[in-house]
C-alpha cells in the first residue's frame, strides 16, 4: 500500500480513448527552492495539499538512513558530507536538493515507477533527452508518474497530460506500460523539447 494514497482510478484512467488529438503532455511549473524535487513529486502524485515538503523532505531522510542499499549512493552522489546521518540531517533541514538517492526513496515511498526525463544541452546548442526508469526492477509496482529534470538548470518539473479541450482535466498516474502516453511523451519531447532520444 501507499504512504501516499492511492488517486481514484476511474478518475485517472476513465479515458481510455486517450490520444495525440485529445491528449497532450504539460511541463508544470515549480518554484527554484532547491525543493523542486519534492514539490513536482507532490504534484504528480496529487499530494500539494496534503503534505509539504518538509514531511517529505523528513520521510526520504528516513528512508534512506533505514535503507544501507540507498547509503554508498548518497555519500557519492557529490555531497560533502561523511556520514549517512549527516547528509540525511541535511535532507531534512532542506539544505540538499535532490538527486538520484532521494528520487530512489520517493519510488520506494511511493511505491510507483518514476520516470525522469532528462534534458541536456550538448556543446552543439542540441537538446539531448534522455529517460531514467527509477523503480522499473519492481514489478510489483504498476503505476508510473513522470518528472522532467533539466540539467543545465538543475531543476525539476512536474509532467502530467490534459485533454486537450479540458484543460483542467489533467491525469498525473498511470499504468507504466501505458503505450499512448509513451507516444504522448514522444511527441512532447520533440515539439515542446526539442530535443533527441
Amino acid at each position: 500500500m501507499s504512504h501516499f494514497g492511492t488517486a481514484n482510478i476511474i478518475d485517472q484512467y476513465h479515458m481510455a480513448a486517450k490520444s495525440a488529438i485529445t491528449h497532450e503532455f504539460r511541463r508544470g511549473k515549480v518554484d527554484g527552492d532547491g525543493s523542486c524535487l519534492y514539490t513536482s513529486f507532490r504534484h504528480v502524485n496529487d499530494i500539494l495539499k496534503s503534505m509539504d515538503n518538509k514531511r517529505l523532505r523528513s520521510m526520504v531522510a528516513d528512508y534512506i538512513l533505514k535503507h544501507p542499499n540507498l547509503h554508498l549512493s548518497a555519500l557519492e552522489s557529490g555531497t560533502r558530507y561523511r556520514t549517512v546521518e549527516e547528509y540525511c540531517s541535511q535532507i531534512e533541514k532542506h539544505n540538499l536538493w535532490g538527486g538520484e538517492p532521494e528520487i530512489r526513496a520517493l519510488v520506494m515511498l511511493s511505491r510507483k515507477l518514476i520516470r525522469l526525463v532528462s534534458k541536456t544541452k550538448t556543446a552543439q546548442r542540441e537538446y539531448v533527452i534522455n529517460i531514467f526508469d527509477y523503480g522499473e526492477d519492481i514489478e510489483s509496482f504498476k503505476e508510473c508518474v513522470y518528472i522532467l529534470y533539466d540539467e543545465e538548470k538543475k531543476h525539476y518539473d512536474p509532467l502530467y497530460v490534459i485533454n486537450k479541450e479540458n484543460s483542467k482535466e489533467e491525469l498525473r498516474i498511470f499504468q507504466r506500460d501505458d503505450e499512448t502516453v509513451s507516444e504522448l511523451l514522444s511527441k512532447f519531447i520533440q515539439e515542446e523539447l526539442h530535443g533527441k532520444k
